[in-house]
């Protein structure tokens, strides 16, 4: 089955994804005649789709231009329970999966700048060309304990106790 945001999605050129149910694409409106992407295209998290043609073009002439209507925009009331759970479910997990990946990357980050000031503290001709340059105290910064906590957390709620 696809999502409404699919079916607006397939029927738009040059779709460019901007991440977490967002993209970008040109405004299928004839009077338009868009040349670069101008055409917001997001995903709410019970699956309506938005639209926001920033050149100013109106929902309804956009849900026209690409052959559809105003209830293609969102999920239809057939879903059953056990479908919308599923939905809602698998947005949950996408919303915790990138919430892990953002942690992740501060805690690299701050990996990585660690090993590199202690490698290069213990070189001498490092230590002669930067004399003012410090390592970084063993003790973690506080962001980095909060990204620690959030992944932990993150962890649990993705994959239970």
């Amino acid at each position: 089955m696809t999502t409404p945001t699919e079916t607006v999605i397939n029927r738009l050129n040059k779709v460019r994804s901007l991440g977490n149910g967002r993209y970008l694409a040109l405004c299928p409106v004839p009077e338009h005649d868009d040349r670069s992407p101008s055409l917001s295209i997001t995903e709410s998290d019970d699956g309506r789709v938005l639209l926001k043609c920033f050149a100013g073009c109106n929902t309804q002439e956009i849900v026209a231009a690409i052959g559809l209507e105003m209830k293609d925009l969102f999920h239809s009331s057939t879903l059953n329970p056990i479908e919308k759970r599923h939905y809602h479910h698998r947005k949950t997990i996408e919303e915790i999966e990138c919430a892990l990946w953002h942690e992740l990357l501060v805690l690299l980050q701050f990996l990585q700048t660690r090993i590199s000031d202690r490698q290069n503290w213990k070189d001498s001709r490092f230590r002669a060309q930067c004399p003012e340059f410090r390592p970084m105290p063993d003790n973690p910064w506080d962001r980095e304990l909060l990204a620690v906590r959030r992944i932990r957390r993150g962890l649990e709620m993705r994959y239970g106790n």
